[in-house]
């Protein structure tokens, strides 16, 4: 967590080389595995126990689902296949009741 990447891309690589996990809930349009939640609730569960600092939940999780539910073809196009293969670490961001993105400007409504 300390590193540079802020998680460890050592672990990282050999998740994304050898098991192929960030593209385990793409869909296989977009070059994934096409798996189910509760399939990917194994990794999470052992990266959790394991205390393990990589992207799975917010990239190959939350960037996946939000950008399969969007309905935005071209999005998912230019990003999911990058994703699938590990180029890509995606997260979730919303925008304030404003519209703005800002992180130092939370407001809960």
């Amino acid at each position: 967590m300390s590193g540079a990447d802020g998680f460890d891309s050592r672990l990282w690589q050999l998740m994304t080389e050898q098991l192929g996990a960030p593209g385990l809930l793409v869909p296989p349009e977009y070059g994934g595995a096409g798996f189910k939640l509760a399939d990917a609730q194994v990794i999470l569960e052992e990266l959790g126990r394991a205390l393990a600092c990589a992207p799975f939940l917010s990239s190959a999780v939350l960037a996946v689902y939000a950008l399969s539910a969007s309905d935005d073809a071209d999005q998912c196009a230019a990003i999911l296949p990058r994703i699938a293969r590990g180029s890509c670490i995606a997260t979730l961001a919303f925008t304030n009741s404003a519209g703005q993105w800002s992180a130092d400007l939370p407001r809960c409504a």
